[in-house]
């Protein structure tokens, strides 16, 4: 299994994402690109930001921690290319 696969399933809202576009599209995880999951990642990035501005005293711990977890992974991914 790829590392940019390895390390998006470690992010709970970047894997569900993934999950369910995979069921939806009819394809496994493991099917998708490295720019493709890049892609997933900045668009979770955005709904996680969206979400967090939403329900920030109920979840904000939790929002705040998946926000930098991806964007680490983006970082990371991203500038290594």
């Amino acid at each position: 299994m790829k590392k940019i696969l390895i390390d998006s399933l470690k992010i709970n809202e970047l894997e569900a994402n993934l999950r369910n576009i995979s069921k939806d599209d009819k394809k496994d995880i493991s099917d998708y690109t490295d720019e493709e999951i890049l892609s997933e990642a900045k668009e979770v990035y955005c709904r996680v930001a969206d979400e967090c501005d939403y329900e920030y005293e109920i979840k904000k711990g939790y929002f705040h921690l998946q926000l930098k977890k991806i964007k680490n992974f983006i970082n990371k991914y991203q500038g290594g290319k």
